[in-house]
């Protein structure tokens, strides 16, 4: 029998697993295409929350049969790190896309549908039961509160209506961000509001509801012009803006906009947004939806945007959640 040569083996096994290891990322990437699809669908008459909960099976089978393929230590980490992402998806579980239709037990149909629901969280052993209603009207935000639910403090409110943007010739100035610097710097600001807000929620939301990847909406960085009283120097940048004509079909100019909190409700912030106005739209009157962070910034900017002519309210798809396993005394 010819012996074999240990250094042409040496060779050709890591080569051969790195090939059988490309099936996996095909398909991979054939998933992340399809999910982003899915969620780019998602309307009230086109539910996808079933086709999705299917696609997280097949990203888990992938994984799996990455770390089982695996003869490294990168592509077992890297496999482990693509299930723990999978298990966030998994952390909390959702009822959303349904509606009850007149003349039904609305309360009676609700309660039995949040303890099933309940009840299937707490056998897979997840920590938080969620719930995103189509109708965010006062009564039915009450159903849910009767049953233990409450709103997630994040992105809760909006202030809307019709403003006319100004060139920036103030305090600050919009810096183009690229698609990755714009994620990093809207992931930091936004863990700094959720701290300064004291939101007792912000593991469960940097874990499932902060964006994974970049937008592809513009984004800038807001810096100062200036130095300003409040430890700024001229340059810093303060916060983070994304501009989104036209994110939900309505016609509506949606701007995202998070700043370090000594910037809540102060003039940079309403400097910020109306240069945003003109970017899109110069000087002519436009509708829009400025989309706030956290409940402790919202207030802190009521007074500003309301003396824009803008109206606070509730967005239009709050996310409301109930701790399954709350803390022992």
């Amino acid at each position: 029998m010819p012996q074999r040569n240990p250094f042409v083996y040496g060779e050709v096994v890591p080569k051969s697993a790195f090939v059988g290891r490309r099936a996996e990322l095909d398909r991979l990437t054939a998933h992340i295409a399809q999910a982003r699809t899915l969620l780019a669908e998602a309307r009230a008459d086109n539910p996808v929350g079933r086709k999705f909960d299917f696609l997280c099976q097949e990203f888990n089978r992938e994984a799996n049969t990455t770390c089982s393929k695996a003869n490294d230590i990168d592509t077992t980490r890297a496999g482990l790190a693509l299930k723990a992402v999978i298990e966030q998806m998994r952390e909390s579980f959702t009822l959303s896309e349904f509606s009850i239709e007149p003349g039904f037990d609305e309360p009676g149909i609700l309660q039995a549908l949040t303890r099933s629901m309940e009840e299937m969280a707490r056998e897979r052993e997840y920590r938080y039961a969620r719930a995103a209603p189509l109708d965010n009207s006062e009564p039915k935000l009450a159903m849910f509160r009767s049953l233990g639910y409450q709103a997630v403090d994040y992105y809760l409110w909006a202030f809307t209506g019709e403003l006319t943007g100004g060139a920036l010739a103030g305090e600050v100035a919009l810096r183009p961000l690229n698609p990755k610097d714009g994620l990093e710097q809207r992931i930091a600001i936004l863990r700094e509001e959720l701290a300064a807000s004291q939101v007792t929620t912000q593991d469960m939301i940097e874990a499932s509801l902060f964006p994974q990847r970049p937008s592809t909406f513009p984004s800038y960085s807001v810096d100062l012009t200036v130095a300003d009283g409040e430890g700024g120097g001229e340059g810093q940048s303060i916060g983070y803006l994304s501009l989104r004509p036209n994110e939900r079909q309505d016609g509506v100019l949606s701007i995202a906009i998070s700043l370090q909190p000594a910037y809540w409700g102060a003039p940079p912030e309403a400097q910020a947004v109306l240069g945003a106005v003109y970017e899109h739209a110069g000087d002519q009157p436009a509708p829009v939806r400025v989309m706030i962070s956290t409940t402790a910034h919202a207030d802190r900017s009521e007074a500003l945007f309301s003396g824009l002519g803008l109206t606070r309210g509730v967005d239009d798809r709050p996310i409301l959640y109930k701790d399954l396993q709350p803390a022992r005394p």
